[in-house]
């Protein structure tokens, strides 16, 4: 089966990712979905993460709050992490407050815009 996640394509390694919450020996594939939140192929991220309830059953924490930030990252809709209510926990709420003090503020619309005619 490791090979499978290994040699994969991008369609293959969808299915198998979406396919985590029922494959056997659930705890042998933790560290292969916590490499999978690594990714960078979109639909593999929404597999993992959307309506999945294995990261939330499984991944440890540090995993988990990686899932959880990739998601905000990739413009996932983190409203569909199984889970998410669950496995909040301070550190991920540590994280959050950093990532949501570290973004710029929305344009004042009330400014008018420099440089014009």
């Amino acid at each position: 089966m490791e090979n499978l996640f290994l040699a994969g394509e991008m369609n293959e390694l969808t299915a198998l990712y979406g396919a985590l919450p029922f494959l056997a020996f659930p705890e042998a594939w933790k560290l292969r979905t916590a490499e999978g939140v690594r990714s960078n192929i979109g639909s593999v991220l929404e597999a993992i993460m959307v309506r999945n309830p294995y990261p939330a059953q499984y991944l440890d924490e540090p995993a988990w709050n990686q899932l959880v930030m990739k998601a905000f990252f990739t413009d996932k809709p983190v409203h569909l992490i199984s889970g998410l209510d669950e496995r909040a926990n301070p550190e991920l709420a540590r994280i959050l407050r950093d990532f949501s003090g570290n973004a710029a503020p929305p344009p004042d619309p009330c400014r008018p815009c420099s440089g014009g005619s």
